[in-house]
Parts: C-alpha cells; sequence; structure tokens
C-alpha cells in the first residue's frame, strides 16, 4: 500500500524547499488531510485553505463555463508563502 494521509503531506513538506504546508482538500473546501510543517508567524493555514477553497470553485465553475470538462483536480505552486491561482 502507498503512502497514506498526512505522511504524504509531511514527505511533501520535507522536500519542497520554503513549503511549510500542505493539505488534500475537497471541491467542497472541507480539508481531508492538512499537514503544518512550519507557517510563518502570523500565518493561519485554516485561514488560507478557506481562501483557496473559494479559488477553487472558482476555476471549477470556468472550467465548466468554457466547456472545458469538469475539473476533477486542481493544484498550484508558487515561490513565496501565498497560494496562487495557478502557475
Amino acid at each position: 500500500m502507498g503512502i497514506q494521509g498526512s505522511t504524504l503531506q509531511q514527505n511533501i513538506c520535507g522536500k519542497v524547499d520554503g513549503s511549510f504546508a500542505a493539505s488534500v482538500m475537497g471541491f467542497d473546501g472541507i480539508p481531508i488531510e492538512t499537514h503544518e510543517a512550519r507557517p510563518p508567524d502570523g500565518i493561519e493555514v485554516q485561514s488560507l485553505l478557506v481562501e483557496y477553497s473559494g479559488i477553487v470553485s472558482q476555476v471549477r465553475q470556468a472550467a465548466e463555463t468554457l466547456q472545458m470538462g469538469k475539473a476533477s483536480e486542481v493544484s498550484s505552486a508558487r515561490k513565496g508563502w501565498w497560494p496562487s491561482r495557478g502557475r
């Protein structure tokens, strides 16, 4: 069996320089599994996830509106600590 739960998120945080959290979240905005490694002072990961769920919802609606099919996965990566809408 493969890596399960927060072990996967821990591995991501351990291998990605500058990362402070990794999360698997449903399209409903509810985090399924989250690992917080070392968030910067003043950063609340749960608050970021709430904001990010709104962005994910907009991406999903845009894909359907543009008749690109249903989005089944959305990910983002960016240098720095702020989540982005894409690369």
